[in-house]
């Protein structure tokens, strides 16, 4: 069988699929009227807009308090470190 034999017969193969995808296609119902007014689009940028800014406030808080919240971890591992090496000085000097 040639090349083109074969094309014809696959697609003669797969024809009643694509009708019936044609078929649901064109029978699948839309939307004849539009309820979106394009005015609203500044006021709806203008939202966006706020909301970014505030999510760039928010962001920099969340980097504010992580910062702390490591310093303070750092210290309080120092100072346990720290503890604990005065342990083990004053364990030595007993024994």
């Amino acid at each position: 069988m040639t090349k083109n034999a074969s094309d014809v017969v696959d697609f003669l193969l797969r024809a009643r699929v694509l009708s019936e995808n044609i078929e649901y296609i064109s029978a699948k119902p839309f939307k004849v009227e539009i309820k979106i007014n394009p005015y609203d689009l500044p006021r709806e940028l203008k939202e966006r807009r706020e909301q970014l800014k505030k999510f760039k406030i928010h962001k920099e808080l969340l980097e504010f308090k992580d910062n702390i919240i490591w310093k303070i971890y750092q210290e309080k591992k120092q100072v346990e470190d720290e503890a604990v090496d005065e342990l083990e000085k004053a364990t030595n000097a007993e024994i």
